[in-house]
């Protein structure tokens, strides 16, 4: 992981700017649109045949509507291009003022842990926060209700959002925990992709064996009243 994260910071030219806005913006990107590119070649051609079977709402997305699928591509293309970029310049502002870190040397392991685990908590109880007032009837006809014209939703459906919706519930729900916790940038790193890995994962409409039970977040797009947390700890809690 040091060697990585100095081959990165050579890459950044150690510019602050660079390292703290344009790197996060670009690892996320890296990771997000293979992903995409991979769930979406399974929808659209309904192939391999094999991983049907793994579809949580079988019934749903057969065919899938080209048309609302390109809609959906273009605008999450557009939150992660243009708001999610936002995000990250923001937040480069704030590294400074904050004391996080782009030192080459990286934290110890327990460090970085303890924050990973707090940046969880604070994210699960932003995003249900969040998510609870986007189902109240003014902000969910308005903003939310946009993403729920997914009732099975697909991978490349996850940042079918409106841009206030990513900007404020997930943008800023994925930050506020490095924020609040601080820490090194390199582990801020590792949890924002965790974060949009857990997002796409959620949205694909298949739960296969080698993956955690993401039906939780499905059931959210079909029932619309239940499971609104990411994590599912608030859910347990709260309902």
């Amino acid at each position: 992981p040091a060697q990585v994260w100095s081959l990165l910071l050579d890459l950044c030219n150690h510019n602050h700017f660079i390292v703290g806005s344009i790197l996060p913006w670009a690892v996320i990107n890296i990771l997000y649109w293979p992903f995409i590119a991979f769930f979406s070649f399974i929808d659209l051609t309904g192939r391999p045949r094999f991983l049907a079977k793994y579809k949580i709402q079988p019934d749903k997305n057969r065919p899938l509507d080209v048309g609302k699928f390109k809609r959906a591509v273009a605008l999450g293309l557009f939150n992660q291009i243009v708001v999610s970029f936002l995000a990250g310049y923001n937040f480069s502002t704030i590294i400074t003022m904050r004391g996080i870190s782009t030192s080459p040397e990286l934290p110890y392991f327990l460090d970085g842990f303890f924050r990973f685990v707090g940046y969880l908590l604070c994210q699960e109880i932003w995003f249900y926060t969040t998510h609870r007032l986007l189902h109240t009837p003014f902000l969910y006809k308005h903003i939310h209700k946009l993403h729920h014209e997914w009732s099975s939703p697909i991978a490349a459906a996850s940042f079918y959002v409106h841009p206030v919706e990513h900007y404020v519930s997930n943008s800023v729900g994925a930050l506020v925990g490095p924020l609040l916790i601080g820490g090194h940038l390199f582990v801020i790193l590792l949890w924002l992709l965790l974060v949009v890995y857990v997002n796409i994962i959620d949205h694909s409409g298949y739960h296969f064996p080698f993956v955690y039970s993401n039906e939780h977040h499905d059931f959210h797009h079909h029932y619309f009243v239940c499971n609104f947390s990411n994590f599912e700890i608030l859910d347990r809690l709260f309902g």
